[in-house]
């Protein structure tokens, strides 16, 4: 009896030190579902920072797209039926949602937006992307970076292929964006891989190799071009709009939004005439002979000389992050940010400044932020415009795109789960740009009044851009329609305003992002500290806020509110 006891006890001490947790359980599936998904998409390995399969591509033919598409869903449904979401802790419980969300974004491109069908952009930004990463990202030395492009870029032709499949009827606009984008990625293999190429000792192998794939690559861009130009524009009378029924359900199932379009229009024009008054208020104050615009152009004419914008952005990049440390707005992990010049090749969709950052499973955590240097060369008017945009822009672009904005953003949700490392919710992380355009305002970052109206426009542009998501995609507005009235209120020169609406189009409820992400911050913001009282901390909300990572403000709003003391 005595032996059948202690073998019995045994017996169960071994189960429960071996015994998997659901949370255990949901991991190691993970593990195996990520595995699974960057060998199915090797592009999307790529890009999360995942480069042992850098030397393939998968297909994009609809028929592929669509089988991958339900061995996907077969996957996925391993999730259902061997974890239990209630076993799992609050944070597991988000990642399974987010992983139940990704299935529903894959079926929404694929049968409701029908984007490789409508969209003959894709095809050539996979290529320039593609390129573009594996060249810049230093992973690996440039030589292995280049042997393993070598093996993708044999495989690009047929991507563009299956494009001329795919394509029905786009927008006309679409069609022509597409062109442009074209003609980059061309510039791209030309300058940067054909130079890159050239850099590799002569007759080598993979010099040879590198060579003959991007003539080929280049051949193929260029018979594209001549597809669109020649064939598709002419079939191209597609409506870029989304329709109403899309647009609430991207609302709801991706950002967790229960307004209706109606509603957050409302918000939007309240947030309008508020900007426009403040806006005015604060020009007042300066010269109550002059409007805010008249203020900010009067600015621009003391703009710095063109040799000095990217040293001023450097030292305002570091001013930033020290006025981050000094007022306690955040944390900084370990990071590195490096303020350069923009490579040629993005100069032509880059016209001022923009950030780019790490991968999130890459071992090196160094964003850049990229600084377009003004031609010296440009007629007299566009070189003073350019250097003065420059000079009023400086200090609100820097808070939105490095400290506190998305640098630090994605330097601390690169060290989450993995999951949540890829969640990319617009809601959140576009919501943050803006809130910490806000927080320079608040926190004492800007230096003049004339930096505060500036920031203070920018806040009127995010405005209008809901005004233009729901109009053009929900209320039939017209392209003409949108322009204007970006231009009416944000005064934006036209060409601007087009550019913008442009992007409008193809992005459907991005544009409402960051307006809507800033306010629901603002108000979590308000319900934490008014539950904390005297204990409450900034930096330290800051910090909680960004450890849910990308994901849909409202689940990150009921996740700290839990977690409060009742």
């Amino acid at each position: 009896m005595h032996i059948f006891k202690t073998t019995l006890l045994i017996l169960l001490f071994t189960q429960s030190v071996f015994a998997a947790t659901e949370d255990e359980r949901f991991s190691a599936l993970v593990d195996e579902y990520l595995e699974y998904t960057w060998r199915a998409s090797p592009l999307n390995a790529t890009f999360n920072g995942i480069h042992k399969y850098d030397d393939q591509i998968e297909s994009f033919l609809i028929a592929d797209v669509r089988n991958q598409l339900d061995a996907n869903r077969l996957f996925i449904g391993r999730f259902k039926t061997e974890i239990d979401p209630a076993k799992l802790n609050s944070s597991n419980q988000i990642d399974y949602d987010l992983i139940m969300d990704s299935l529903k974004a894959q079926e929404f491109s694929l049968d409701r937006s029908h984007d490789l069908e409508r969209d003959p952009g894709i095809y050539p930004q996979i290529l320039a992307g593609t390129g573009f990463l594996m060249f810049s990202r230093e992973y690996e030395p440039l030589s292995e970076r280049m042997r393993r492009l070598a093996g993708r870029m044999e495989k690009m032709p047929e991507v563009l292929e299956q494009g001329k499949k795919n394509l029905k009827n786009p927008p006309k606009l679409w069609t022509e964006i597409a062109i442009e984008t074209t003609e980059g990625a061309v510039g791209l293999y030309n300058q940067v891989i054909g130079q890159a190429a050239a850099g590799m000792p002569e007759g080598s192998e993979l010099r040879v190799r590198l060579e003959a794939a991007n003539a080929k690559v280049i051949a193929a861009l260029q018979a594209y071009q001549t597809f669109l130009e020649k064939d598709l524009l002419s079939r191209s009378t597609g409506t870029f709009a989304d329709g109403r029924e899309n647009f609430v359900y991207r609302l709801k199932t991706f950002y967790k939004l229960e307004q209706t379009p109606e509603e957050i229009k409302a918000t939007a024009h309240r947030v309008l005439l508020e900007t426009e008054a403040e806006m005015q208020r604060v020009a007042s104050k300066l010269d109550s002979q002059k409007t805010w615009f008249e203020m900010l152009e009067e600015a621009k004419q003391k703009h710095w000389p063109a040799e000095r914008v990217l040293p001023e952005y450097q030292k305002t990049t570091e001013r930033s992050r020290q006025w981050v440390l000094g007022k306690k707005l955040a944390s900084i992990p370990d990071e590195k940010l490096d303020v350069l010049e923009t490579p040629l090749f993005m100069r032509f969709v880059t016209p001022y400044a923009a950030y780019f950052s790490p991968a999130p499973f890459e071992k090196e955590q160094k964003g850049f932020y990229f600084v377009t240097p003004v031609d010296p060369g440009l007629p007299e008017k566009e070189l003073k415009g350019r250097l003065g945009e420059f000079y009023v822009d400086i200090e609100n672009t820097t808070v939105h795109e490095a400290y506190p904005g998305h640098h630090l953003q994605f330097i601390h949700q690169n060290r989450l789960s993995k999951i949540r490392r890829m969640s990319g919710s617009a809601l959140m992380s576009e919501g943050w740009g803006l809130y910490c355009e806000r927080l320079g305002e608040e926190f004492g970052f800007y230096s003049s009044p004339i930096d505060s109206l500036q920031a203070y426009r920018w806040l009127l542009v995010r405005a209008v851009r809901v005004l233009v998501d729901v109009g053009m995609h929900v209320d039939g507005m017209s392209f003409e329609e949108a322009v204007n009235l970006m231009v009416k209120h944000t005064k934006l020169e036209r060409g601007a305003a087009e550019g913008e609406v442009r992007r409008y189009t193809q992005s459907p409820t991005q544009p409402l992002s960051y307006l809507m992400g800033m306010l629901m911050i603002q108000d979590l913001r308000k319900e934490y500290e008014k539950a904390l009282g005297s204990s409450f901390r900034i930096g330290d909300f800051h910090d909680k806020l960004m450890s849910h990572g990308s994901i849909p403000v409202r689940l990150i709003r009921d996740s700290m509110l839990s977690e409060l003391p009742k």
